[in-house]
């Protein structure tokens, strides 16, 4: 399901406050960076594509705006699951064969084919829906940082995390 961001944009008020924050990025000429904690209107609004963080709920909402298109640079932190996605359906198992039986591949990133990711994730989905990812040209990279929880955002070492998405979006973003 495609949305422009006109869309998003009724899905809640702006606030005078936020109306300021978008101008002054606006006449920056910076790319600005979005932080989502709910639902972000303002992005309709601002000149140029955005850099998107966020976290939990907010990491699946930026999930959802660089499927869109909306992001210059996206950065999810310990995302929700996607619709679909049970805590562990027998599909992820079968999904998850390619890393699971080769022990080198442990605490690595590895690329399902379409049919594997079509089984596992997607299933329920025609080709053109599946394929619908490759519409976000942005790179994507997972980066794990040890010995944290949920809570990494706000906990003592949330500046190692901070540090770590500024400088993700320092790669792709002027």
């Amino acid at each position: 399901m495609s949305a422009s961001p006109n869309v998003v944009q009724t899905m809640a008020e702006i606030t005078e406050r936020e109306q300021r924050q978008i101008d002054q990025a606006n006449s920056s000429g910076k790319t600005p960076v979005v932080f989502i904690h709910g639902l972000a209107a303002v992005i309709g609004q601002l000149d140029k594509k955005p850099a998107v963080m966020g976290h939990s709920t907010g990491g699946l909402l930026t999930q959802m705006i660089a499927d869109r298109g909306l992001s210059a640079a996206s950065v999810a932190i310990d995302p929700g699951p996607f619709r679909g996605v049970l805590p562990l359906p027998l599909s992820a198992l079968k999904s998850a064969s390619p890393v699971l039986r080769n022990p080198l591949n442990r605490g690595r990133a590895i690329t399902l084919t379409f049919d594997q990711f079509k089984y596992g994730w997607a299933n329920a989905l025609d080709d053109k829906q599946a394929r619908h990812q490759k519409h976000n040209e942005s790179v994507t990279e997972i980066t794990r940082i040890p010995n944290r929880g949920h809570s990494l955002t706000i906990d003592s070492g949330w500046r190692e995390v901070a540090q770590t998405a500024l400088d993700f979006v320092k790669r792709f973003v002027q």
